[in-house]
C-alpha cells in the first residue's frame, strides 16, 4: 500500500492510502476525483502542475 499527500487550489487536500503503485497514476486518479489538485507527494518525488513531475535524485557514494 502506497501514500500520497495532495493539496489543492483551495488550501484544501490530504493524504491518499491505496493501491496505486506510481506517482503517475495517482496524479491522474486525484484530477478525475477532486478539482483543483495543485501538488502530489509520493515521498521526495512530486508533481504539481506549474513545474510537473519531479523525482528525486539518488545519491550514490563512490568508492
Amino acid at each position: 500500500m502506497k501514500s500520497f499527500i495532495f493539496s489543492t487550489d483551495n488550501q484544501r487536500g490530504g493524504v491518499m492510502l491505496c493501491d496505486i503503485e506510481t506517482l503517475e497514476d495517482a496524479v491522474e486518479y486525484l484530477n478525475k476525483r477532486f478539482p483543483g489538485v495543485v501538488k502530489v507527494e509520493m515521498g521526495k518525488d512530486y508533481w504539481t502542475t506549474d513545474e510537473g513531475f519531479h523525482k528525486a535524485e539518488l545519491l550514490v557514494a563512490d568508492g
